[in-house]
């Protein structure tokens, strides 16, 4: 396992810890500012790991491909996904997740019936939580059925950010 800081410039998110594996991306942790400041990091990237060098390619394309959509460069990813986390509608969510388009969202409500389970839409936004990888597997696209954002992995702000970087707010 290999874990991967970097600083972007998209405000409220300060920063990304990137954790990969052999078999691709694990978990993506969007940092607040708070967080450089708290732990006192002022350089753009920070390694975590001694065996970094050997997924170099894949912390750099995972990096790269962020940037490119903080800066409003790219709408889709492709990136190897090693979610070997989740329970069955997790995964499941996740994947319907990955279904919506780039300047769209959706509702708790409609992903929980798209899943099989009409009457989850508590359990979805509790998949949306447990989502090891936002941004790319992009809860930040559901929102509630009376139009609120909803709850966000690190914080309402990036959410509301994320969807006006697309137009679907």
């Amino acid at each position: 396992m290999t874990r991967y800081q970097s600083k972007v410039n998209f405000p409220p998110i300060a920063g990304i810890e990137i954790e990969v594996s052999k078999l691709g991306l694990r978990r993506l942790i969007l940092l607040p500012g708070e967080y450089f400041k708290k732990y006192k990091l002022s350089g753009s990237r920070t390694t975590l790991a001694d065996n970094w060098c050997d997924k170099l390619d894949l912390v750099l394309e995972v990096e790269t491909q962020l940037l490119e959509y903080l800066e409003g460069r790219r709408r889709s990813f492709s990136i190897p996904l090693d979610l070997d986390i989740g329970t069955d509608f997790q995964k499941r969510v996740w994947g319907i997740l990955q279904e919506i388009p780039y300047g769209c969202y959706s509702t708790y409500k409609e992903i929980a019936k798209k899943a099989g389970k009409p009457h989850a839409a508590r359990a979805v936004g509790n998949a949306c939580a447990a989502n090891p990888i936002p941004i790319i597997i992009p809860c930040h696209r559901v929102i509630r059925t009376d139009g609120r954002l909803g709850g966000y992995t690190s914080c309402v702000n990036a959410k509301k950010a994320l969807l006006m970087l697309e137009g679907a707010i």
